[in-house]
C-alpha cells in the first residue's frame, strides 16, 4: 500500500499530464491515503502470523515528505513526540553516491588536491576560481574526476617556474612532479556538486555504504542522513544535525563525519554531542539497549594517534575513511541474523 501510495505521489506531481488526470491521480492518491491508515490501524490490535521467509522490504524514507517519515519512523517519531523538532532530513541522488564512492576509492591518490581544491579563491574573472596545488600523483587524476563528474571546468592550468606562471599543457598532467607547484583555474559547472564534494561526500558515501549493506542482508533498519533538528535546552543542549543515524533494532548508531582538522576544542565537542544524542535516544527511543557514535576523520590532514587520544574514554570511537566497509561487517556479522527478524 505505501509503494503504491508513493507510485500516486510522485504521478500527482508531475507537470506533463493535464489537469484532469492530476485530479484523478490525487483522488486515487486521498483513497490510498485512507485505506492505509485503516489498515495500520487494524495492525495495532491484530498479531499478523509472518512466515520468516517473508522478503523485508524497509520503508521508502526517501520518497516521502518529512511529515511522513516522522509519521511511519520509530527513531524520528520518539524524538518528535519527545519535542525535538525535526527540521529536514536530505537525500543523495545517484550522481552524488557515485561521485562519493570514487572520492573514497580514490582518496589516498588524490586527497591532497581535494583539500587543495577545498581551499580554493575567487580568480581574477568573472566565474573563476584558483587553487594552487602541487603535481604527482593524482594531479591529472583529479582534474580528470572534476570534468568528468561534472563539478568543473578547468580552464587553464599554469607552473610557477623561476618566480614565474607560465602555461602548462593537457597533455603534460600525467608527467608531473610533487616538487612542481601549480596554479589550476577554473568554473563550476555545477554548485550543487562543488558544495557536495567540500563535506557531505564523506556522509554519502558512509550513508550508501551502510544502507546497501543492510538492505543486501534483508536487516530491518532505518537510516537517514543529515538529520537537522533543534529541541528545548532541558531535553538536549546542543542544536545541530546527525549526519548519519540508524536504528537496527535495539541498536543505535551515530556517524559524524569530519573533512577537515580536529582539535582539542573539536573533540571536546563531539564528544558533548555523542553524550547528549546517547542520552536523548536511550531516554526516548524505546528498547535501545546499545547505542554507539563514530567519527571519521582525513588521516591524512591529522595525526591519527592524536584524534585517538582525543576519544580515549571510548564515548566516541575514531574510524579512518579506508576502515568503512571493515567497520560494517564487524557490526553486523554478530547481529545480522538477530536483526533480520527483530
Amino acid at each position: 500500500l505505501q509503494q503504491g501510495l508513493d507510485t500516486l505521489d510522485r504521478h500527482a506531481s508531475r507537470h506533463d499530464i493535464g489537469d484532469n488526470q492530476i485530479n484523478k491521480l490525487k483522488k486515487a492518491r486521498d483513497s490510498a491515503r485512507v485505506l492505509l491508515r485503516y489498515v495500520s490501524s487494524i495492525e495495532e490490535n491484530i498479531v499478523l502470523n509472518v512466515e520468516e521467509d517473508t522478503e523485508y522490504v524497509p520503508p521508502d524514507f526517501e520518497h516521502m515528505t518529512l511529515v511522513e517519515a516522522i509519521e511511519q519512523s520509530e527513531l524520528l517519531g520518539a524524538l518528535h513526540r519527545a519535542s525535538i523538532t525535526i527540521k529536514s532530513v536530505d537525500h543523495f541522488n545517484s550522481d552524488l553516491f557515485r561521485i562519493a564512492e570514487s572520492l573514497a576509492a580514490s582518496f589516498r591518490t588524490f586527497g591532497n588536491q581535494l583539500r587543495a581544491f577545498r581551499a580554493a579563491r575567487k580568480g581574477k574573472e568573472e566565474g573563476e576560481w584558483t587553487f594552487l596545488t602541487h603535481g604527482g600523483e593524482g594531479f591529472s587524476d583529479f582534474l580528470g574526476f572534476l570534468k568528468k563528474n561534472g563539478i568543473a571546468e578547468i580552464e587553464r592550468v599554469l607552473l610557477k617556474k623561476d618566480k614565474k606562471w607560465s602555461f602548462f599543457k593537457p597533455e603534460w598532467w600525467k608527467s608531473s612532479s610533487d616538487n612542481q607547484e601549480f596554479l589550476v583555474v577554473f568554473k563550476v559547472l555545477d554548485a550543487h556538486k562543488n558544495q557536495f564534494i567540500h563535506g557531505d561526500w564523506m556522509t554519502a558515501f558512509i550513508f550508501d555504504v551502510m544502507r546497501t549493506y543492510l538492505q543486501r542482508n534483508k536487516i530491518r533498519h532505518e537510516i537517514f542522513a543529515k538529520v537537522a533538528y533543534s529541541a528545548p535546552a532541558d531535553i538536549i543542549n546542543s542544536r545541530s544535525d546527525f549526519d548519519i543515524v540508524i536504528l537496527i533494532g535495539g541498536t543505535a548508531l551515530v556517524f559524524e563525519c569530519k573533512t577537515g582538522k580536529i582539535d582539542t576544542e573539536n573533540a571536546a565537542d563531539i564528544v558533548s554531542k555523542a553524550t547528549e544524542i546517547s542520552k536523548v535516544l536511550h531516554r526516548f527511543v524505546p528498547d535501545i539497549a546499545e547505542f554507539r557514535f563514530f567519527t571519521i576523520f582525513d588521516d591524512a590532514l591529522n595525526n591519527e594517534q592524536s584524534v585517538r587520544n582525543f576519544f580515549a574514554d571510548g564515548m566516541v570511537e575514531p574510524k579512518r575513511i579506508d576502515e568503512i566497509r571493515e567497520l560494517v561487517f564487524d557490526l553486523f556479522r554478530a547481529k545480522g541474523d538477530t536483526a533480520k527478524v527483530a
